[in-house]
């Protein structure tokens, strides 16, 4: 049941990440021509902050990151005390909706939103590279030993590809880490990668 789960979700995040919105983006605009181009050093800056989130998060980031307009009103809509019940009411995307469970993360969209218009580019642009820059900088945090199996997650290899899924299939926990050491620094006395309140899959 749980390699099910796991399969699906990662089925959900590759679909999502390498066809589902490039070819939505040209469907509702085929003049639009994208001249934005990260590099890789650009990219891994980028996504660092969110590079260990869990699949399923990312799989609605990600499509999220390509509205700001929307995620700039839901984040307003939230702090002018909308009704969580209500969300999935809402005239937005059906990822901005998704993301709209999770305050945290909406606010942490909605309140940097050069960021997250620099992530709806490079994901709309550059599908291939972001998924090689999660891998990269998961593989870099494995190496020193700050990605790893717990109770709030479980980190799957499979070949050259890292998966970090929940590890209770009815919950999300969203990890919070400083990305100046994550990568680069072994932890020591404590982890370097905390975690919060589980959120319930599903409620988006």
């Amino acid at each position: 049941m749980i390699r099910t789960f796991i399969k699906g979700f990662l089925l959900v995040f590759i679909v999502c990440l390498l066809a589902l919105l490039p070819i939505q983006a040209w469907a509702e605009d085929p003049d639009l021509i994208y001249s934005v181009s990260f590099t890789d050093q650009e990219l891994d800056e980028l996504l660092a902050p969110i590079a260990l989130y869990p699949d399923p998060l990312l799989a609605q980031m990600l499509p999220a990151s390509t509205y700001p307009s929307e995620v700039a009103d839901a984040g307003e809509w939230l702090n002018r005390g909308g009704d969580v019940s209500r969300i999935d009411e809402q005239d937005w995307a059906e990822s901005v909706r998704a993301i709209a469970h999770y305050p945290r993360i909406l606010q942490m969209m909605a309140g940097n939103m050069d960021w997250t218009a620099n992530l709806g580019d490079a994901f709309l642009n550059q599908p291939e590279d972001v998924t090689n820059s999660i891998q990269r900088l998961r593989w870099r945090a494995r190496a020193v030993g700050n990605l790893v199996s717990n109770a709030e997650q479980s980190v799957i290899i499979e070949g050259d590809y890292i998966q970090i899924v929940p590890a209770q299939p009815q919950y999300i926990y969203v990890p919070q880490y400083d990305t100046s050491v994550v990568y680069v620094q072994a932890p020591t006395f404590s982890p370097f990668i905390t975690f919060g309140f589980g959120f319930a899959i599903g409620a988006g």
